[in-house]
């Protein structure tokens, strides 16, 4: 829920209104999947993705669309538009996924386009993502995997990116005004490229921390890991 708070309470509006009846596509286990929906320009966009891979990019579209081909383990493919919010959910059986596995290669191979300004969620226990051009409130949630995104972030925006292991990765755009908080617990890393701000360190304890303030501090960016690392540029 903390990424509905920061979003225009329009947007609000229209994710509280549940009682809209809802239009799905479902697919089951090794399909292709080649999915869309219309949207406005700022639409919620909820992804729960078990393992695999996911391309993520905003477009100039007011469209969410997902293609690709999910695994053999796949139990569900819901895709899901209630108003103007979109849930892409695949439900995977969670027996045969081990969180402390690196390498989703055997998982759901997505790729996802959504309109660029929209408030995006993504959780997931093993997966390996790729976004970009994303500019407004995006949250992401791993166990263990790699997320790299390059990110346009607008006034106000935010950022907030969790997982227990693997790298958890941020571009941003030159100038980028915002206030970052990264925390590291348990052996993580913390790299800054932004400033020459450096983290500090507990006495005892393996902990990392770091807060700064870049450009004024305009939009937030919260990144925390248990024993991976965290790299912002």
């Amino acid at each position: 829920m903390r990424l509905i708070q920061h979003l225009h309470p329009t947007i609000k509006q229209t994710f509280l209104l549940a009682v809209i009846p809802a239009i799905s596509f479902n697919a089951m286990a090794g399909e292709k999947v080649d999915k869309t929906f219309t949207t406005s320009a700022s639409p919620i966009v909820e992804i729960e993705h078990v393992a695999g891979k996911a391309t993520i990019t905003g477009w100039d579209k007011n469209e969410v669309k997902v293609s690709g081909e999910l695994s053999d383990r796949t139990e569900a493919f819901i895709f899901e538009k209630k108003g103007d919010d979109v849930i892409l959910k695949v439900e995977t059986n969670h027996r045969k996924i081990d969180w402390r596995d690196k390498n989703p290669g055997d998982g759901d191979d997505l790729t996802i386009f959504v309109p660029a300004k929209s408030g995006l969620s993504y959780t997931a226990v093993v997966a390996d993502v790729e976004a970009s051009r994303l500019t407004n409130s995006v949250q992401f949630d791993v166990v263990n995997g790699d997320i790299t995104a390059s990110l346009t972030l607008a006034e106000k925006g935010d950022v907030d990116a969790s997982s227990v292991g693997g790298t958890l990765h941020l571009k941003m755009q030159k100038g980028v005004s915002a206030r970052v908080e990264m925390q590291a617990h348990a052996g993580g890393d913390i790299v800054n490229r932004l400033t020459a701000d450096k983290p500090s360190s507990a006495k005892y304890g393996p902990n990392e921390w770091l807060e700064f303030t870049a450009n004024g501090g305009r939009a937030t960016i919260e990144m925390s890991t248990v024993h991976g690392e965290l790299i912002v540029e």
